[in-house]
Formats: structure tokens, C-alpha cells, sequence
């Protein structure tokens, strides 16, 4: 099996947003945390993290 790796680098100026529904949020929950864990990890700036959750689906 080929293993491609990438690296990803943040300036920590990048801002991210983040929407999640409220539906199912056992699951979505983890994934925003998740997705905060690696923005930070990879050198974005916490504060520049924004969950928004929704209460309804599209």
C-alpha cells in the first residue's frame, strides 16, 4: 500500500470556521474537536478557531 504523506503549515494569521449541526451531535461534536485539535496542532491560533452550530439541517 503507497503512504502519501503531506506537510501543512499555518502562519497562524489563517482564520477558520467551523459550522455543526445539532443533529447527531454525539458524532459531530468529535469531529469539531477534532478539526480544532488539528488546526492547532498544525499552527493555527485558537483563538481564530469558530465553532458555529446550528440547530437545523439544509
Amino acid at each position: 500500500m503507497n503512504i502519501i504523506e503531506g506537510k501543512l503549515s499555518l502562519s497562524g494569521n489563517e482564520k477558520v470556521a467551523v459550522i455543526n449541526s445539532r443533529f447527531n451531535h454525539i458524532i459531530t461534536d468529535r469531529l469539531v474537536e477534532g478539526a480544532k485539535d488539528a488546526f492547532i496542532r498544525h499552527g493555527g491560533d485558537e483563538k481564530k478557531f469558530r465553532p458555529y452550530f446550528s440547530s437545523w439541517c439544509v
